[in-house]
């Protein structure tokens, strides 16, 4: 299978979260769609539940990116773009909250 998902957890700098949404939507998502072999992005923010056993996370967004081909190249690709401006970096991006992780999938997807 050649399918794969980046997800990254993140959160805004206090009191720039408006800031933080507007850049990653309007502007880092296009640019890290412009990055080959990634083929889809979606963001998510942490569900408020009230249920026992189900903390808040320690990150309120995630962004989940589909990626395509060999995992490896798809992020030298990202980080050589990064390098040279084409992907920016939030200026409200809380550096410290930020964790990545990729995923291969072991499965087709199942649906009902």
């Amino acid at each position: 299978m050649d399918s794969h998902v980046m997800l990254v957890f993140s959160n805004p700098i206090e009191g720039r979260e408006e800031e933080f949404n507007a850049w990653y939507e309007g502007t880092h998502i296009p640019e890290v769609l412009g990055t080959p072999g990634v083929v889809a992005a979606r963001r998510y923010q942490a569900a408020q539940l009230d249920a026992p056993g189900f903390p808040a996370p320690p990150q309120k967004y995630l962004a989940v990116y589909e990626l395509s081909g060999d995992p490896a190249k798809v992020l030298a690709a990202m980080n050589e773009r990064g390098q040279s401006g084409e992907i920016s970096r939030g200026e409200a991006t809380d550096r410290e909250s930020v964790s990545m992780f990729i995923y291969s999938a072991r499965t087709d997807r199942i649906t009902e």
